[in-house]
């Protein structure tokens, strides 16, 4: 029997099957994707906007603290118990400041090079010192550090020295200092100027960049600053140099208008014409009594209060230009000695200041350190030997006097009033110009 040929049949690839078939590898079918699983996948690879948002706030916030906010951040430094100190090197000339136990003990220096400072003074809360410098192109400008040196920033530029600072014993973020003859306030945060004194036809708030603007016969050469108890408007007592005679010039509230004559008040102090200063001597010093109610005007040679120029005087006057009854509290029948640069003890019940015998606040003739009480009486002389810049200590138990030696060169003694003794405070084999004691832990 004959085999018949197979005919050959032809099945459909499979497309499991990796052989070739026409020349070309099987074709996988493709896989279904819906809208939906795409959306998902977008969605997932997305970062959200508020992320973006929120990153960036982060970022300014951190920028804005520490260019703008952490320079003026009050840290606080214990300072309770100290003071700082000018002490001049007599071989280079330059000044600087230390700080020290309030005996002298652990002593500081917190500023170098060849620079010089001038009047350190401690903000209310003892965190801070404001003093002048000549450490940026020669021109004495303001500057504020943190009491143990750190985070020092320059508070004023251009041109103008600035000369004698004092924070505002209320805001401390305001710094009060003299200026081309006039007394000025700057913000230490926003480094804005206003002037106050002398007041011109504009007011108390005067760019301090125009310059005097004719009142160039008007120079404030220094002021005292105070506040009430539990109040927040900060008063200034300044004497103003009136064509080379010193007259006195009140600003109960720094934003209001200065009482410079008689004819600001309804009362005259002590007669004399309306048009007189309310007080005017040879030399003049002020200072404000603790409660912040009155300020002691110290005078010698007095020529606005009866017109009398053979007197010396201290009376108290309130804030708005009247005198205390019943008048001058010290007067000598002299034109050429008195008392100037007092201090109050911390009751104010007395005072402590310089003994003259010379009108003349350029070249003194310091010839000792008296007390004596605000109701009157004899002054008591504590140190019998030239002696400056008296400060009673808040216990009122002792007081810091800067004395001289042979060859004129001051230290800074303490005068023990329990004990009456004398103690060294400063060292220094340098001069100890300034000294300023810190307000922590004596309230």
């Amino acid at each position: 029997m004959t085999e018949l040929p197979q005919t050959p049949t032809h099945q459909a690839p499979d497309p499991n099957n990796a052989d070739l078939v026409d020349g070309t590898a099987p074709v996988k079918p493709a896989r279904k994707v819906y809208e939906s699983q795409l959306e998902l996948r977008r969605n997932r690879r997305r970062t959200p906007k508020w992320i973006f948002v929120a990153l960036f706030a982060a970022v300014s916030t951190v920028l804005y603290y520490l260019i703008v906010v952490a320079p003026h951040v009050r840290r606080h430094v214990n300072t309770a118990g100290k003071l700082v100190f000018i002490a001049e090197d007599r071989n280079t000339g330059h000044s600087h400041i230390w700080i020290s136990n309030i005996d002298g003990s652990n002593p500081k220096q917190l500023t170098k090079g060849d620079s010089s400072e001038e009047s350190p003074t401690f903000s209310a809360d003892g965190n801070q010192i404001a003093f002048s410098s000549n450490r940026e192109g020669g021109i004495y400008q303001l500057f504020v550090m943190d009491a143990d040196g750190k985070n020092l920033v320059q508070i004023t530029k251009n041109a103008v020295p600035k000369l004698f600072p004092r924070f505002d014993p209320v805001d401390s973020t305001e710094l009060f200092y003299i200026a081309d003859g006039g007394l000025n306030v700057v913000n230490t945060f926003t480094f804005e100027s206003d002037r106050l004194l002398p007041q011109t036809a504009n007011g108390p708030h005067t760019d301090v960049d125009q310059g005097m603007s004719g009142n160039d016969h008007m120079l404030i050469k220094s002021y005292d600053l105070s506040h009430t108890a539990n109040s927040k408007i900060t008063s200034v007592a300044a004497v103003e140099d009136f064509n080379g005679i010193n007259r006195l010039v009140l600003l109960p509230d720094i934003n209001g208008k200065s009482i410079e004559s008689q004819s600001d008040i309804a009362q005259t102090p002590v007669g004399g014409a309306p048009s007189s200063p309310i007080v005017a001597s040879d030399a003049m010093t002020v200072r404000w009594k603790p409660d912040g109610r009155s300020v002691a005007v110290s005078m010698i040679g007095i020529n606005g209060m009866g017109g009398d120029k053979g007197l010396s005087a201290i009376a108290l006057f309130t804030t708005d230009g009247h005198i205390v009854p019943p008048g001058p509290f010290f007067v000598v029948r002299d034109k050429s000695e008195g008392l100037q640069n007092s201090a109050f003890f911390p009751d104010g019940s007395r005072i402590v200041a310089e003994v003259w015998s010379k009108a003349d606040t350029d070249q003194p003739d310091r010839i000792g350190i008296a007390t004596l009480p605000v109701t009157g009486g004899v002054p008591t002389m504590m140190l019998p030997s030239p002696g400056e810049s008296p400060t009673v200590d808040r216990a009122g138990d002792k007081v810091f006097v800067l004395v001289f030696n042979k060859k004129g060169i001051r230290s800074l003694v303490s005068l023990d009033l329990k004990n009456h003794d004398v103690n060294a405070v400063t060292n220094s084999p340098g001069d100890i110009t300034e000294y300023s004691l810190s307000p922590q832990g004596q309230s």
